[in-house]
């Protein structure tokens, strides 16, 4: 299930360039240097597996070594929260990865691999980033330490860099804004002035061609606080009028989805606004109501996609709570560890 980091994340970084910046600096210098750039390629099905969906795969790509042309191919997961057993989902990608290879040339060598996770949580990464090893204080003897499977994955942890060490990498105006805007305007009670802040990058990206902001602005609408007529203004302040467009016609698109959103709730649960469907679309009380359901159904999706399938309590919770009450809750889950939090 996508959510708001995760389609930021895979808009920017399905892009071979963009990626490119991010392995060069995730991946060991050697590597680097012995990788033939100009073939970084998205793979065809990426991401891997959508039956994951709590930990799927975000992006695939294939790249060839300079000298001996040998594939490698490089699995990315991007993660805004810590993660059980992630070592182990990542082997499971690349099982799985393997598995197409094997079933596509039947016989051949498998492809070299690494697993690259990009993390920018609220608290430390303190996951294990690998299968295997003995466990600390144990009596399992070396011969059977020896035998366990290893695997290992790279973690690119953007909480403990700094916003200087992020603009230093080298890379395109688009790819260092979006790991600023992972790393920041979730957890930030100013995200106005990271923004300030950002007004180069901000430029630089709005200058490529029309549009080129619009992910970016929705990130901001969806993971802050900030009201749309505010981002307006400050986004205009910045960079002129044309943005403060742009920021608006995606707070109206944001609208139409709820309403989208709500309606088809409506018309499962029988509501009022899915018998007055087609009827009355301009009506405010029909905006608000659609609004009110789509804010529901969002969270509902947020909710599950973190914390997987909900207690029947919470799903009459949220089905009885107002707008304010909404807004509070998503704004909690932005830093909770648990779902308790989120409903204490």
């Amino acid at each position: 299930m996508t959510n708001h980091h995760d389609a930021l994340f895979r808009h920017v970084f399905a892009d071979p360039e963009h990626a490119a910046a991010l392995f060069r600096a995730a991946l060991p210098p050697d590597l680097v240097e012995s990788i033939d750039w100009s073939t970084l390629e998205l793979a065809p099905g990426s991401p891997v597996d959508d039956k994951l969906s709590a930990v799927h795969c975000d992006l695939l790509f294939s790249v060839r070594l300079r000298v001996s042309g040998r594939q490698l191919a490089v699995l990315c997961e991007h993660k805004s929260w810590l993660v059980e057993l992630l070592s182990f989902f990542m082997l499971r990608h690349a099982v799985r990865y393997w598995e197409q290879c094997v079933q596509a040339v039947p016989g051949e060598p498998l492809p070299d691999l690494v697993a690259l996770v990009v993390y920018h949580g609220v608290r430390p990464f303190r996951a294990a980033a690998e299968i295997g090893g003995a466990p600390p204080g144990s009596d399992v003897p070396l011969s059977l330490v020896a035998l366990r499977p290893q695997f290992r994955f790279l973690l690119d942890d953007l909480s403990s860099a700094s916003e200087v060490a992020i603009r230093a990498r080298a890379g395109a105006p688009a790819a260092t804004l979006a790991l600023l805007c992972l790393r920041e305007l979730a957890y930030t009670d100013h995200p106005l002035d990271a923004l300030g802040r950002w007004r180069d990058l901000l430029a630089a990206v709005h200058a490529t061609r029309p549009g080129a902001l619009d992910p970016f602005l929705r990130y901001a609408h969806l993971v802050t606080d900030v009201p749309c007529a505010d981002l307006a203004r400050t986004v205009g302040s910045l960079l002129g009028d044309d943005a403060m467009k742009s920021v608006m016609s995606t707070g109206e698109k944001l609208i139409q989805e709820g309403l989208v959103r709500g309606i088809e709730l409506g018309r499962i649960e029988g509501r009022e606004l899915g018998k007055a469907e087609g009827k009355v679309e301009g009506k405010a009380e029909g905006k608000a109501e659609g609004l009110l359901a789509g804010k529901r159904d969002l969270l509902v999706q947020q909710l599950e996609g973190r914390f997987g399938a909900l207690p029947g309590e919470c799903v009459v919770r949220i089905a009885q709570a107002t707008s304010e009450r909404l807004d509070c809750w998503a704004l909690r889950l932005l830093r909770a560890a648990t779902l308790a939090d989120v409903f204490a």
